[in-house]
């Protein structure tokens, strides 16, 4: 091969080389631009939320892509046949994420999630500081309209749903009793921890 040929393949190397470092440099600047959280959403979940709110009936909003369900919210947390969820406030254990700790307390009132508070979330680096922030609203939002512990992972924020998930079994758990007079008819559940992190 001629010497021009080497001179040629060398300059496209390092063409191609530039042009990768380009495209990745343009990507991870916009994956560090902070979440915009619309004011009317954010307005609507500070802090925990009531049963009385209803579910953003709008299909286009949402927070970081992310649309709400739609359709009526559910009755009560379902519960297998001869057992159910007894009202009061339950504290769930720290459930390590993979990039910080996951605790919730919650508050079960006639058989439904009406209430939660973070007690702790990832926010040890600043990247997982936004994340929990945005996931926050959508998982208060899940379980209170879904009233299940299994939400729908939020994309970007993995490792903090499985967390969540896990406190929020961790939770239904804790506030399973036997139906009085029915536990014959009593039987387990399979709700188990979803992702069990450093515990």
């Amino acid at each position: 091969m001629s010497a021009r040929g080497h001179t040629d393949k060398g300059l496209l190397s390092k063409l191609l080389l530039s042009s990768a470092l380009v495209v990745m440099s343009a990507g991870y600047a916009y994956w560090q631009k902070k979440p915009q959280v619309p004011q009317t959403v954010a307005a609507s979940y500070a802090g925990a939320i009531q049963t009385t709110q209803m579910a953003p009936s709008n299909p286009d909003s949402g927070i970081g892509g992310y649309v709400f369900h739609e359709g009526p919210p559910a009755a009560a947390i379902a519960m297998p046949k001869g057992s159910h969820v007894e009202d009061g406030e339950y504290t769930s254990q720290e459930w390590e994420s993979g990039f910080g700790t996951v605790k919730v307390k919650v508050q079960i009132k006639d058989g439904r999630f009406t209430h939660l508070d973070y007690l702790l979330v990832p926010d040890e680096r600043q990247r997982s500081e936004e994340i929990s922030r945005m996931a926050k609203p959508l998982l208060i939002h899940e379980i209170i309209h879904d009233q299940k512990a299994d939400v729908n992972i939020i994309t970007t924020a993995t490792y903090t749903s499985f967390a969540f998930m896990d406190a929020m079994t961790d939770v239904v758990q804790q506030a399973t009793r036997p139906r009085p007079g029915k536990a014959s008819e009593m039987v387990g559940h399979d709700l188990a921890p979803m992702y069990v992190g450093n515990q």
